[in-house]
Parts: structure tokens; sequence; C-alpha cells
């Protein structure tokens, strides 16, 4: 009976609030609803929110140990170096009264954390050792029925590249004296593989939002249409 709802796993507010029209309130209501209105409330999902409050779990050790991807992939983080202050990535101009005049982008400042990022995603990549990987011989023959049989042939390549970092700053009307004001950062990278015999060039591109603020300004006393 444990409540509020949402500090279960995968009960956020919006499933709350449509199970609550319900009277459900707690994992002991959702174990006691009719499986229809479940699924007619949440569709396939509902089997995952309904083994839950029942105490079920569809996913097997078993399953776990056995499963294999299909394929792999070699990915990096990077957290941000620092706690970065969003008024200072803007330059603001004001009247006497305090309210907001202008604002554009302050150049030196987006520099600064663009070169700061490149150096760093550079650097992660210029330190990128030899990877290894190895594939069933049948694989290699083409032939299904040969497929992941066989004595398993080991490879080795190599990754260079270079990475290209921009920040963007886009500003949006939203209505009447309201901007939204969006700073994006899109990393470029070109990586090279190369492996043996073979190499091959690849382009990835990531955006990703660093900050988005609703900046309001004075509403104004009168709206005139606009007159041809």
């Amino acid at each position: 009976h444990h409540r509020p709802i949402t500090d279960f796993w995968n009960i956020a507010n919006g499933i709350a609030t449509r199970l609550a029209r319900y009277g459900i309130y707690d994992m002991k209501g959702i174990a006691d609803a009719p499986e229809d209105l479940m699924y007619r409330l949440f569709g396939k999902n509902a089997k995952i929110i309904i083994d839950h409050a029942n105490g079920k779990e569809s996913c097997t050790i078993t399953d776990i140990k056995s499963y294999k991807s299909k394929s792999k992939s070699i990915s990096n983080s990077q957290i941000l170096f620092s706690d970065y202050d969003y008024d200072k990535l803007l330059v603001k101009t004001e009247n006497k009264t305090g309210g907001i005049v202008s604002l554009s982008v302050n150049t030196p400042a987006v520099n600064k954390i663009q070169n700061e990022f490149s150096d760093v995603f550079q650097n992660k990549m210029d330190d990128l050792n030899t990877q290894y990987f190895s594939v069933p011989l049948g694989d290699l023959t083409n032939l299904s029925m040969l497929s992941s049989l066989g004595p398993r042939i080991k490879f080795s390549y190599d990754m260079t590249g270079s990475v290209d970092v921009e920040l963007k700053s886009t500003f949006e009307s939203t209505g009447v004296n309201q901007t939204i004001h969006r700073v994006n950062m899109i990393v470029d990278a070109e990586v090279v593989f190369i492996s043996q015999s073979y190499m091959e060039n690849l382009k990835i591109r990531n955006e990703f939002a660093i900050s988005e603020t609703v900046i309001v300004g004075d509403t104004p006393d009168y709206l005139y249409p606009k007159v041809n």
C-alpha cells in the first residue's frame, strides 16, 4: 500500500494520473484492477506494470546469461568539466527599469566551451588503443547454414580521426514578448577504421541540448491590430 505510487520504477506522473482516475493509488490497486482496463489504458506496456505489481519477472537469470547481442559498438562519454553559468553565455542590454531590451550571444564564452570540448574529444580519440574481435569461420562464407559455426578467427583494427564541436544558439518567438533561447552542442566526428586489408571512413554527427530557457519580457497594456 506504499504511496506515492511514483516511487516505484516505471511509474511516472502521467501513468499515476491516469490510474488515479480509476481510484488506483498504489501497487495493490494495480494488482486488483481488471487486466482489460490496464491494457485499455496502457496498451502492451500494461504487462510490465501488471507483472511488477504482482511480483513477476518474465526475464530469468538464464535469459540474461544466454543473451548475445547481434552487434557490438564502442562508446565513450564525457561529463561537463564544471558548472557553466547560463548568464555568461548571453549579453543582455537592460533599460532603466530592468527590462530586457536586447539579447546577444557572448561569443568569447561560447568559443571557450567549444575549444574545451574539442580538445577533450580529440584527446579521447587519439588515446584509442587497438581493438580486437573474433568472428566464427562460418560467418565468413556467407552461407546461412554455416552461420556461427567453426573456429573463431581473430581480427584487430585501429581507429583514428578528428572531432569538431560547435555550439548553436537560436532564439524563437513563442508569444507576446516571450522568447525561447536554445543552446545545442553539435559534435561532428570523422573516424577511419583500419584493419588488415580493409579501411573505411565513417562520419558521425550528434546534437545535444545544453540549455533551453524561456525569456519573458514586459507584456504591453494594449495590442493594436496590423493596419495595411
